[in-house]
């Protein structure tokens, strides 16, 4: 951690670019306008999980700023082609991504080589911005990296849960999963209605009731 730019500053930036990227992940695949009720949101569970992926984001990042004089030059090698590999996968995302996220659905093990594929290939990008003497720049495509990778980890996690949700639906006819969030506020996929939903609890305050259907999620 002493070795990242501007000491402790640069750990509290990780941290909150962190936080941010893996909650826009989250409520991209929820529902962005979800985010109305944040108040009602945050809480609970939901801000376990947000703090959590602050450390999980400085952890990952701290290790791959620290890691980079150990790499020998055949494992530096290797992990250019992961390099590309992220460029390529980050483009397929973007050109086909409901796709992706119904692969996510039917094939859950696939996060784990999201997750190879979007931490290793920010080493050899930031080890060939250090070998230039380029800490600032390679610190600033750290973060870049950094919310790329965390925004995919939340979407990640927020498909995992429609997935859970799914299977308890087909197997048990339960049609209601909740999704985390605060004690205030009913949070929850409805697979019955095709919708994902979030309501005030009764004597909640100021009534809210948000709805998006999800009926044209339809992976094949």
């Amino acid at each position: 951690m002493a070795a990242l730019p501007f000491g402790g500053l640069g750990i509290l930036v990780i941290a909150i670019v962190a936080m941010v990227a893996f909650t826009l992940g989250q409520f991209t695949f929820l529902g962005p306008h979800f985010l109305a009720g944040w108040p009602l949101v945050l809480g609970g569970w939901m801000a376990g999980l947000i703090v959590l992926s602050a450390v999980w984001g400085i952890g990952i990042e701290c290790f791959i700023w620290s890691a980079l004089s150990s790499q020998s030059a055949r494992s530096l090698a290797a992990l250019r082609w992961l390099a590309a590999a992220l460029i390529i996968f980050l483009g397929t995302c973007a050109l086909a991504h409901r796709q992706y996220q119904c692969l996510l659905v039917a094939m859950p093990a696939l996060s784990l080589l999201v997750f190879a594929i979007t931490a290793g290939g920010q080493v050899p990008i930031i080890q060939a911005l250090r070998e230039k003497g380029r800490d600032g720049a390679a610190f600033a495509a750290l973060l870049v990296l950094a919310a790329v990778m965390m925004f995919l980890d939340g979407e990640l996690m927020a498909v995992d849960h429609y997935r859970k949700g799914l299977g308890h639906f087909q197997n048990d006819h339960s049609a209601i999963f909740t999704i985390p969030s605060s004690g205030r506020a009913d949070f929850f996929f409805d697979y019955e209605r095709r919708e994902v939903v979030l309501k005030t609890r009764l004597g909640g305050g100021d009534p809210l009731d948000v709805r998006r259907s999800f009926a044209d999620f339809e992976c094949k």
